[in-house]
């Protein structure tokens, strides 16, 4: 990654996808719907 902020913005979306994941939610969709 190139910045500090390009780090955060991974650092959130993994969070979000494992939270996703522990819900039991398609991560697919959830990711296209929050878009």
């Amino acid at each position: 990654l190139r910045n500090t902020k390009g780090t955060e913005i991974v650092e959130t979306i993994m969070t979000m996808i494992a939270t996703w994941k522990q819900r039991g939610l398609d991560t697919f969709s959830t990711m296209r719907a929050s878009i």
